[in-house]
């Protein structure tokens, strides 16, 4: 099983062979739906795969992909007399989830649009004749059908983290974690990609990457077809401009020790092994904290390279799990309280000690 993060390497093959409106030719014959034996999967994810055919992509099951919303063409090229082809007539096995926005009859070729996710088969339905001999005659007809996946495009997405602090010069990276649909399908069909609301605080490429320029404060977004489905804080500072708030070092440091004093040692419940590669973890609700921080590793020492952190921004919020972990290694897990000391534009977490580390069991 591949993560996410495979689609991020495949973003400019995307965007090159997406367009508003596709061609496709018939490459296969009525009735065929396994997958050719020269194909390979370009993306794969649970239990779904996208698969490159002549000029089209498909799915595992060889239907066509076609976006939500936007037309495809097709071209019918089936017909018992080659020589004598006199018209074609189109039709859809569903015309909820696919419509034809040309003529029904005539033309060998028809554009659809995709009304709402489904599969449905369209079905070009070549008429030929022959003329023989003596005045022999006869008349055929050979379906030409092109199943179609109308896929949704994505709707929503979480970041690996919601925070984040760079010095000026520094690099970072955030990770799409979850998709919604959480779909292959809908991932690919989706124009996406991240940006900066100020490229003169930091950039971010097309994978996450980013490098951060000056002091200053922007938003890190991940967006789908120009639409913003999460976004990330992102803070740089050399620590030589501390926020405008914060310039009476002897007030801030009263509200830093003041928060701390509330905040309870965080503390673990219980670990538990909901499902494959997963891992869900129970914590112990602190009423006066703002959230918890909660760190997993491979490595009790919780070195940087094999550490995640994620954060809680909701107190009542007392269980996560943990999904894509390596199966059959243990994982180490801490959690700490943090509460939120807001002054004018400015956010400042103070954490409490962290919870004493626990560890799991081989992951399924």
């Amino acid at each position: 099983m591949k993560s996410i993060k495979q689609f991020l390497k495949l973003r400019y093959l995307i965007a090159a062979c997406l367009a508003v409106v596709f061609a496709f030719t018939l490459w296969f014959g009525a009735g065929k739906n396994v997958v050719p034996a020269n194909a390979a999967a370009i993306v794969e994810y649970k239990d779904e795969a996208i698969y490159k055919v002549g000029n089209s992509f498909r799915d595992k099951n060889m239907n066509y992909l076609l976006k939500q919303g936007e037309t495809a063409t097709f071209t019918a090229s089936g017909a018992h007399y080659s020589d004598g082809v006199i018209g074609c007539d189109w039709r859809v096995s569903n015309s909820s989830i696919l419509q034809i926005t040309g003529s029904r009859s005539g033309t060998l070729t028809q554009t659809v649009r995709g009304v709402r996710p489904g599969v449905a088969t369209l079905t070009g339905a070549v008429r030929s004749i022959y003329i023989g001999p003596n005045y022999t005659y006869d008349d055929r007809t050979m379906d030409n059908p092109f199943p179609i996946r109308v896929v949704a495009p994505l709707s929503g997405a979480t970041l690996s983290q919601t925070e984040m602090t760079l010095a000026p010069g520094a690099t970072g990276k955030i990770d799409l974690m979850t998709i919604t649909p959480d779909s292959a399908y809908s991932l690919f069909v989706t124009d996406f990609g991240y940006t900066s609301s100020d490229s003169s605080v930091a950039t971010i490429d097309a994978t996450g990457n980013i490098q951060a320029i000056k002091n200053g404060t922007t938003t890190l977004s991940f967006t789908g077809d120009g639409n913003v489905l999460a976004s990330c804080v992102l803070t740089v500072s050399d620590g030589s401009t501390p926020p405008e708030d914060a310039q009476n070092p002897q007030v801030d440091s009263q509200k830093s020790n003041n928060a701390a004093k509330e905040i309870n040692k965080a503390t673990i419940i219980s670990l538990t092994l909901p499902g494959k590669r997963k891992l869900k973890v129970q914590i112990v609700r602190d009423k006066k904290a703002d959230g918890y921080q909660l760190q997993y590793s491979t490595k009790k020492k919780f070195k940087k390279k094999t550490t995640k952190t994620i954060n809680i921004n909701k107190n009542k919020k007392t269980t996560k799990i943990l999904k894509k972990l390596k199966s059959g290694k243990k994982y180490y897990i801490r959690v700490r309280s943090f509460k939120k000391i807001r002054s004018n534009n400015s956010v400042t977490k103070v954490y409490g000690s962290w919870s004493d580390v626990m560890v799991s069991k081989k992951i399924k």
